[in-house]
């Protein structure tokens, strides 16, 4: 790799992720970090997936400006290597893959104030009209404040988009896959729900899965069942038809424990 892309951004170090592209951590002219995401430019004997993926991705961020979403600041063409690049602001944190057994011992409060941030950051992605169609655990960061910022919109579908729709539901995670993804369906805002209740799923019951026909709520507080389990209905008709209603069941849940404790404070005195 060049030590330097489109001579602006030196290349620190290669990072991990970018399933359809490679990812580098870089410092700008003022010596600021950033992250840069390269993609191939699409030539004669190749079908341009990388480029597609590329625009897709840009129209997406650029569309999506939100403190919960990661920040695009650039974007362009280097002729010398032939590859689009997208450059983001650098998130100085974790994703929840790497912090999932600190995420896991939170207490239900702060988990449920957790899953209100993504859930914010997917209801204006929605209000943009943009499906984001890859949540998983990897594509959510969270930086030294817990500031919860989403990435990777390589395969996200925009139901008002110039460009052209292609396939890329083999690019998602399986297990974080909703039932209409993996049967070839439309893609809708519920499929991003289904996604986010995988994700929330293990963070509250504390343990990864491996198949998803093994899901089990018990044992957690009923308000978080009842979340949990409509976010995760097979049944699209049956799945939490937008953000607002979870947001309203998550206010709910959060009165219940706070009234809860208050009372046992009050017990104990």
């Amino acid at each position: 790799m060049a030590s330097y892309i489109d001579d602006q951004y030196r290349v620190l170090k290669p990072l991990p992720g970018g399933n359809m592209s490679k990812v580098y951590l870089c410092e700008d002219d003022k010596d600021d970090r950033v992250v840069v995401k390269m993609f191939d430019k699409g030539g004669i004997n190749d079908d341009g997936l990388q480029e597609k993926i590329f625009h897709r991705e840009v129209e997406s961020l650029e569309k999506a400006q939100h403190v919960n979403i990661v920040r695009i600041i650039d974007k362009g063409l280097d002729e010398k290597l032939n590859k689009f690049y997208i450059v983001l602001e650098f998130v100085n944190g974790k994703n929840f893959e790497e912090a999932f057994e600190d995420l896991a011992s939170y207490d239900y409060y702060p988990k449920l104030e957790l899953m209100e941030q993504v859930l914010g950051a997917v209801e204006y992605l929605h209000k943009k009209n943009i499906v984001h169609r890859d949540l998983k655990p990897s594509n959510i960061m969270f930086n030294q404040e817990n500031t919860v910022k989403i990435i990777d919109f390589g395969i996200s579908k925009l139901t008002d988009t110039f460009y052209s729709e292609y396939t890329v539901c083999n690019f998602s995670t399986p297990k974080y896959r909703s039932p209409e993804q993996e049967l070839g369906k439309d893609v809708t805002y519920q499929s991003d729900i289904y996604s986010l209740g995988i994700i929330f799923y293990e963070i509250f019951k504390g343990e990864k899965i491996k198949e998803k026909t093994s899901l089990d709520i018990n044992g957690l507080p009923e308000d978080i069942q009842i979340i949990l389990s409509k976010m995760l209905k097979v049944e699209t008709s049956l799945r939490y038809a937008n953000i607002l209603d979870i947001k309203r069941d998550i206010s709910h849940a959060k009165s219940k424990i706070m009234q809860d404790k208050f009372l046992n404070i009050g017990l104990t005195n």
